[in-house]
């Protein structure tokens, strides 16, 4: 039989291996490569997370200021009735609202609301809406009030925090405003109707009180505030059937 010669040393070649330099290099690109995997992995998840948490907050936040904004635009009941009341403070917002198609309003169609914020700042709190119905009384004598029923608007609600220069221990959640004697502004700013009154306004300044702006911040059910998971909202509401001339002198009080 003939013999081929050749074939032994080939096959013997064609079994040659890694070095165990290569084996290490191999090995060393392999744990760089699932490092990075991993790295990019928990950056995703931490993404994921905290825009989560900035939608979870936002939803909750928008829900409570739109159901305090709805009941605040159902305040003006009357023409020159003062809906915000005695007692509203800056974590306390009081007022009476009413719906009726009547001429005379009855006091089954009124209710008393107590917007409530249980924190302290620069801390976290609820913030509840505290609802008390009419239990007698005619308009505009005047209503009495049932025992009220609490409802939850939101948790881990915080006030905003101020500019530095003007940080107070307690940061209002609720600022109130009463129309000026003439406009404000200059001739670099829009002209305004409205001047700030004190924090807590009197049984007699409440009746002047035109306005009022809300401003909370909401964090989402973990109460994590880091990386700008938290949401901020502020909105103004003011009492009027129509807006006031900003032009002339201002007579106007509220729900004019």
């Amino acid at each position: 039989m003939p013999v081929i010669h050749g074939t032994a040393p080939r096959l013997t070649h064609g079994q040659a291996g890694f070095t165990l330099v290569e084996l290490m290099v191999a090995m060393v690109c392999g744990i760089i490569v699932t490092g990075a995997l991993f790295a990019i992995l928990e950056v995703s998840l931490h993404q994921t997370s905290r825009i989560t948490d900035r939608v979870q907050a936002t939803q909750l936040g928008r829900t409570a200021m739109t159901k305090v904004v709805d009941e605040l635009n159902s305040a003006c009941i009357a023409r020159k009735f003062a809906p915000i009341q005695e007692g509203s403070t800056a974590s306390k917002l009081i007022f009476i609202t009413a719906a009726s198609e009547k001429p005379v309003i009855e006091y089954r169609e009124a209710a008393k609301h107590e917007i409530l914020w249980t924190g302290t700042y620069p801390g976290r709190g609820n913030l509840i809406d505290k609802v008390y119905p009419g239990a007698g009384g005619t308009w505009p004598n005047g209503f009495t009030w049932g025992a009220p029923s609490s409802v939850l608007l939101a948790e881990n609600v915080y006030a905003q925090r101020e500019p530095k220069e003007r940080v107070k221990e307690n940061a209002p959640i609720f600022r109130y405003y009463k129309y000026a004697p003439e406009p404000l502004g200059s001739s670099s700013e829009a002209a305004t109707t409205l001047e700030p009154q004190i924090s807590e306004p009197s049984a007699t300044e409440v009746k002047s009180t035109a306005a009022v702006l809300i401003s909370f911040s909401t964090a989402p059910t973990s109460n994590n505030l880091a990386l700008g998971r938290a949401a901020e909202f502020s909105t103004q509401v003011t009492f009027a059937f129509s807006t006031p001339s900003s032009e002339a002198k201002i007579e106007d009080g509220p729900c004019q």
